[in-house]
């Protein structure tokens, strides 16, 4: 009987109508991945054909169609009920990556106990000398912001503890994310980072930014 093969990350991609940019996206994000790790796209049932698009193009990604548009929560939870990775990274389709961006998160993860969630240095595609986020800040009101927002590249270059991550690329264990149920599917459209963050450190854990790791973001 063959053994099981072993899965060390699971890259999950939602994508909406995202025909437009998820192929830069993908071949930024494939070379990234060793041959432990296996990257899985969830199409919100796109009406521009993204899912046909991927299949067609990268047949070694797995694709999973949802039967509607489940919000970015759920057509994650959707991914990770697929995955068999020890490590959950989830990346926008509106993103690039430098390489080492996931190898430097899963290190950073190991080499701190307390790390529930690893979140990235994103810069500005449009301007990647300048930040889009660097793990997010959130404000007593409940408003979560963009931590160093417009500043150089250069700034937050330690690695330190934030309030929450950034749903656009972040790392998680899986087994903390199970425990935790996964995304708040209440939340269809913004706002689940947070709610995942402050959960994860009700539970005792720490979400830590990691400046090495480097990722750019069609921030609108």
């Amino acid at each position: 009987m063959p053994q099981p093969v072993h899965i060390r990350a699971s890259l999950v991609i939602v994508t909406y109508n995202n025909g437009g940019e998820i192929e830069a996206c993908l071949r930024s994000a494939l070379p990234s991945l060793g041959p432990a790790d296996e990257l899985i796209v969830v199409d919100n049932a796109s009406t521009d054909g993204t899912a046909g698009l991927v299949e067609a193009t990268f047949p070694q990604v797995q694709v999973l169609r949802a039967q509607g548009n489940l919000g970015f929560g759920g057509g994650s939870n959707l991914g990770a009920s697929h995955a068999r990775g020890e490590l959950l990274a989830f990346l926008n389709p509106d993103t690039t990556v430098e390489p080492g961006w996931l190898e430097t998160l899963a290190a950073a993860r190991q080499a701190q106990p307390q790390a529930g969630l690893v979140t990235p240095k994103i810069l500005l595609m449009d301007d990647p000398e300048r930040i889009n986020t660097c793990g997010n800040e959130i404000h007593i009101s409940g408003l979560t912001l963009c931590r160093g927002m417009g500043e150089p590249r250069s700034a937050y270059s330690q690695l330190e503890e934030v309030g929450a991550t950034s749903g656009a690329a972040f790392a998680i264990r899986r087994e903390l994310f199970e425990t935790l149920g996964g995304f708040d599917e209440a939340f269809f459209m913004y706002m689940e980072d947070t709610d995942l963050s402050l959960r994860a450190r009700l539970a005792g854990w720490r979400i830590v930014y990691v400046p090495e790791s480097i990722v750019y973001h069609d921030y609108r």
